[in-house]
């Protein structure tokens, strides 16, 4: 198949060397020439395509579109690493009340133990609330805890934060706060 491809190649190209040598030698004024030029070029590129296509070769029986071989033949999806999602348990949206359990789901978790903190909104220095918590050994890519929101007599706007905790280079214990915060209001 290659080499039938080549022979028709080789051909158009002889002929529109000739053609083209009629359109110079007529000054570029004869229609037919131009014409002829043109068709015999539309024709040289389908069948270096074709000549192109007919000398992959695959891996497999599927076809192969192209003969170019790809920069990245892997692409890796980037992992989300300590993916957060919040919800009050059998409550619908943000409005929670004092005594509501609270779900923490964390996906594809870094530490071995998480803080949860519950801070009045305007107030960010001293927590309402925390709660830490040890991810098991033999846990998935996905880790749940649940705890009861005790924030007293509070109503209004609150945030929860979940930080990592990890160990410093002096190896005492350090807090990493993650990147998903969850607002809700106390009622």
């Amino acid at each position: 198949m290659r080499t039938k491809y080549l022979i028709i190649y080789i051909g158009l190209g002889i002929a529109f060397a000739a053609v083209s040598l009629w359109v110079i030698l007529s000054g570029g004024n004869n229609a037919k020439a131009i014409r002829a030029k043109y068709r015999l070029g539309g024709a040289l590129l389908t069948t270096w395509a074709l000549f192109s296509a007919a000398t992959c070769n695959g891996p497999g029986p599927a076809p192969v579109v192209t003969c170019y071989e790809p920069v990245v033949t892997c692409y890796d999806v980037a992992i989300m690493e300590n993916d957060l999602r919040f919800s009050a348990k059998d409550r619908e949206g943000n409005d929670v009340k004092s005594g509501d359990v609270i779900v923490i789901g964390i996906t594809n978790p870094t530490f071995t133990s998480y803080r949860c903190k519950v801070f009045q909104e305007e107030a960010l220095e001293k927590p309402l609330q925390a709660i830490d918590f040890t991810v098991p050994a033999e846990s998935g890519s996905t880790v749940e805890w649940e705890f009861k929101l005790a924030v007293g007599s509070f109503k209004g706007d609150a945030v929860v934060i979940v930080y990592g905790i990890g160990k410093s280079e002096e190896g005492g214990a350090t807090e990493e706060a993650l990147a998903y915060n969850w607002h809700i209001t106390v009622l």
